[in-house]
């Protein structure tokens, strides 16, 4: 249940990563917005396992970037 909960709350802290501002004006914005979540993930206290939840938010990330490019993603 734990994981479950990390993985959603990585998901919504991408999401609105990217909805905040002006990162779905342009493709560029966007891929720039998903680069620096990868690059810096925020752990919000919310997260039930802070140490692994940067991996999970890098995961979306990269099933994001993957789906807006026309590529499968690849777990790291």
């Amino acid at each position: 249940m734990r994981v479950l909960h990390d993985e959603s709350l990585a998901k919504l802290v991408v999401y609105r990563g990217v909805l905040d501002g002006t990162a779905l004006r342009t493709r560029d914005e966007t891929l720039g917005t998903l680069t620096a979540l990868r690059r810096d993930p925020p752990v919000p206290p919310e997260a039930m396992e802070p140490a692994s939840f940067p991996e999970l938010i890098r995961h979306f990330v990269d099933a994001l970037v993957g789906q807006y490019r026309g590529q499968p993603s690849r777990r790291r």
